[in-house]
């Protein structure tokens, strides 16, 4: 049996509306174990991509704990949270934001080199991760000069540059036509098969979702189906 990766307790997410409080999460509880694929399903505006920033650490929750590999990511301040996430989280956005200035290669080694590795380690890896997201004969190119699926699988390898325990995506596919978005989806699988990569990925996507290990179906605030593909 896998170790648990991230665990959640009584997560809730409160929003203040003028004088209106909108409670966005209600008390999620679930443990996540290292190596599975998990999709996050639910209707429009129930809190999928809350849960997903707080899960990154990106944002904070109201009240609840969030533990990845053992670590109460909140009871961090702000400047030892940012460095634990940059090496334990890797994100892959709807919109891949590349920035349109730097070639792919430089796009990936970006996060490694903010962490302080030196450039030439920082680009060997990088290609080493474009190789394995079959865009490395891209390297050179700027992302105004890619595909868009092609964008995203340079986001990926960005995501990946700093070897995260867990790497969360939020509607990766959303932009990308039918093809792109089957080619995206099957590199996230090869990412788990070859590296044991933990993944958490926010979805409407229903043939994504079926292939993951677990659904999670979020409504109210709350988990209405933890469901066993």
């Amino acid at each position: 049996m896998n170790k648990t990766l991230l665990s959640i307790r009584n997560l809730q997410k409160t929003y203040l509306m003028g004088k209106t409080k909108v409670e966005v999460l209600k008390g999620i509880d679930y443990d996540i174990e290292e190596g599975h694929i998990i999709a996050i399903i639910g209707p429009s505006g129930v809190g999928k991509s809350t849960l997903l920033h707080i899960l990154g650490a990106l944002d904070r929750p109201s009240t609840g704990t969030v533990q990845i590999n053992g670590q109460d990511v909140f009871a961090l301040n702000d400047n030892d949270l940012a460095s634990f996430r940059n090496h334990h989280v890797g994100f892959v956005f709807q919109f891949h934001h590349l920035l349109p200035e730097f070639t792919s290669v430089e796009n990936v080694m970006m996060p490694a080199m903010i962490m302080g590795a030196d450039r030439r380690t920082a680009q060997s890896r990088a290609m080493e991760l474009l190789k394995a997201v079959n865009v490395e004969h891209r390297y050179n190119h700027k992302p105004g000069e890619l595909s868009g699926g092609e964008q995203q699988r340079v986001a990926v390898a960005r995501a990946l540059i700093n070897s995260p325990k867990l790497l969360l995506a939020d509607e990766p596919s959303g932009n990308l036509d039918r093809t792109s978005s089957q080619s995206l989806h099957q590199l996230f699988w090869e990412l788990n098969n070859k590296l044991n990569q933990t993944i958490v990925i926010v979805t409407h996507n229903t043939e994504l979702a079926g292939r993951a290990d677990r659904v999670l179906e979020l409504f109210d605030g709350k988990i209405k189906n933890n469901i066993n593909v």
